[in-house]
């Protein structure tokens, strides 16, 4: 998909220019994890961490893909990136972005919407 959108693409250069991010991006491509887990794997620290998935869910770069709920009422979410690819390039002066979306987003999207009851984990 093309993006048209300045806006959007200047969030998705942002995001490929900030090492942070990409590591981010990089370790919930394939599988959803937990801040904790992405701070262990990343090696950022997690209130880095924190601040950049925050930034990365306002600006539709991640998505929360499950919430659980551990039996002492802690509440603990799982996040994975909404795009496989994110390419740019740079024609006679022009931007041009182009994205792909990661696999199974919009089930996983549309699955959130239906399901209402959470998960507990034991």
């Amino acid at each position: 998909m093309i993006i048209k959108n300045e806006k959007f693409k200047d969030t998705l250069l942002a995001a490929l220019g900030d090492r942070e991010v990409v590591k981010i991006l990089r370790s919930v491509l394939f599988q959803s994890k937990s801040m904790a887990d992405i701070s262990k794997e990343t090696v950022i620290p997690q209130t880095t961490v924190f601040r950049k998935i925050k930034w990365m869910l306002e600006n539709r770069l991640l998505v929360i893909e499950k919430m659980n709920i551990t039996k002492d009422g802690k509440k603990t979410s799982l996040f994975r990136s909404i795009w496989k690819t994110i390419s740019a390039k740079f024609d006679n002066g022009i931007m041009h972005v182009e994205v792909q979306q990661n696999v199974n987003q919009s089930e996983i999207i549309t699955k959130k919407m239906f399901s209402l009851d959470p998960v507990i984990e034991e």
